[in-house]
């Protein structure tokens, strides 16, 4: 019983101490700046290691969009934010904020929109 008690223990440890706070991926900056064209189609990837336990909040000048609101034009799907057609408006500072347990890690993206 006590060999049973000590393996469970040892399972749980290896998976407690081998985890941590989510991390960009490789070859990745935390800010990027991208110039769209009007009516051009965008698709922001947050390029964070991907663990089931990560809260993913994504942001417009620092106000939070809501992941479970769609419209025909804006898409959030997790680590993807896909704007459909870009307008003037939808020029700013977005933000994408992964969470777990052991920390946080956030991606910044300057989108400016030129008008075609």
């Amino acid at each position: 019983m006590n060999q049973f008690i000590l393996l469970v223990f040892l399972f749980f440890a290896e998976h407690i101490i081998a985890r941590g706070p989510p991390t960009l991926l490789p070859n990745t900056t935390n800010f990027n700046t991208l110039d769209i064209n009007e009516n051009d189609s965008i698709e922001l990837q947050c390029p964070v290691t991907n663990s089931p336990d990560l809260s993913i909040q994504w942001s417009k000048n620092n106000e939070d969009l809501d992941s479970m609101w769609s419209s025909s034009n804006l898409v959030i799907k997790r680590f993807l934010l896909k704007i459909q057609q870009a307008h003037l408006t939808d020029a700013g500072l977005y933000k994408c904020n992964v969470v777990n347990g052991f920390g946080s890690v956030q991606v910044q993206f300057r989108i400016n929109i030129k008008c075609k």
